[in-house]
């Protein structure tokens, strides 16, 4: 289906662009940044990347953009390929905006998520609190009330027949009304579209998102006193890192440590710090210093503060929205299994209906929330 196609390009569109703007800022061309994410593992963008270089090689980059331009319908996409052309013509500077864009991107699929997780809340769980847990007890009521007789002698204001009629007509708009709920709140829910929170934290962000931040402002504070790289980063990193590692990860601390010890290589220690932080952003960190350190029309300091801005972009999440809507949910399903239960032993021939219909609730509920 197509939105398979579109996570496939945005689950690592906006990393993509994070890392060709950053080559560009440490004094790289747009079609080094198009080499670079086709040699690293970017999903189905490094494809395009590899397309677009081949294209630009028979004819031109514009050509080579062209022959990708309609692989996504998002509108950040299209923005980012229009930069790109702008630059391939007129050599546009293309590096400010493609964080801007990578940046609203991610920013949007947050958005995007919290207000699906609001929908749910809002929405969604009254709505089915009312079709399986509400009507279910108000019939219970009604059986208990009215399928007895007033007094003795007397007939019962409803009968059973009654009231399995009213079950079929309950039946028949849930029947309805459940193909409308899974279209609106799973094959429109976020997840399939938009990178979810485990991807988005895999992409922008690690546990010490915060302090890396911290790190590489400190670092170019550093820098712009007049330090050397190498004297910056072994005075930044063991006083904004190490603090806040557990015991676990005590030979990431040494690794930290031995930026100061002549006998390593600066490179190397960075390279070792950065394999510490399991992050494929932090990892390309490592990587865009290096770029910026090798350069001689970079700013060291400009790109290290913006790459800390970033970090802390990542540092928001939907985690806490996706925790505040499990208790209403927990609360819904609960009522409605007690209701349905209740229903399926009073009217037992209609017990197989009934377990299939909460157990279609159950599966809805659970992939709302992912």
């Amino acid at each position: 289906m197509k939105f398979w196609k579109e996570k496939d390009i945005l689950e690592y569109f906006p990393t993509a662009l994070y890392s060709m703007a950053m080559i560009g800022k440490s004094g790289g061309s747009l079609e080094k940044g198009f080499k670079f994410v086709a040699t690293h593992d970017f999903g189905r963008i490094s494809q395009l990347c590899n397309q677009v270089l081949e294209v630009a090689l028979k004819e031109n980059l514009e050509a080579g953009l062209d022959s990708i331009r309609d692989k996504s319908d998002n509108r950040y996409y299209r923005e980012a390929i229009m930069v790109m052309t702008q630059y391939a013509k007129h050599s546009s500077p293309f590096a400010d905006r493609l964080v801007g864009l990578g940046n609203r991107m991610q920013s949007d699929a947050v958005l995007a998520r919290r207000r699906h997780y609001q929908r749910v809340e809002n929405a969604l769980v009254p709505q089915t609190t009312m079709l399986q847990g509400g009507f279910p007890f108000l019939l219970i009521c009604i059986y208990g009330l009215l399928t007895e007789p007033v007094m003795a002698g007397q007939e019962p204001i409803l009968s059973m027949e009654n009231l399995y009629y009213i079950i079929i007509v309950w039946f028949g708009i849930m029947a309805f009304a459940y193909p409308l709920l899974y279209t609106e709140y799973i094959l429109k829910n976020p997840v399939y579209i938009t990178p979810n929170f485990d991807e988005l934290k895999r992409m922008f962000g690690t546990h010490y998102d915060a302090q890396i931040a911290r790190f590489l402002n400190n670092t170019a504070n550093y820098i712009e006193m007049g330090w050397s790289l190498e004297m910056a980063v072994s005075h930044a990193i063991p006083n904004q890192l190490s603090s806040g590692i557990s015991g676990d990860d005590g030979w990431a601390r040494r690794a930290l440590h031995s930026l100061n010890y002549e006998r390593t290589s600066f490179g190397d220690a960075l390279l070792s710090v950065g394999g510490w932080a399991n992050s494929r952003k932090f990892n390309l960190t490592i990587e865009f210093i290096e770029e910026a350190r090798n350069s001689r029309y970079a700013s060291l300091a400009e790109t290290l503060k913006l790459l800390a801005d970033s970090f802390w972009a990542s540092h928001m999440t939907v985690r806490h929205y996706q925790s505040e809507i499990v208790k209403p949910v927990g609360f819904s399903i609960g009522f409605k299994m007690v209701s349905m239960f209740v229903m399926a032993m009073i009217f037992f021939p209609y017990a197989p209906l009934i377990i299939f219909f909460f157990a279609l609730d159950f599966v809805l509920m659970g992939v709302s929330l992912l």
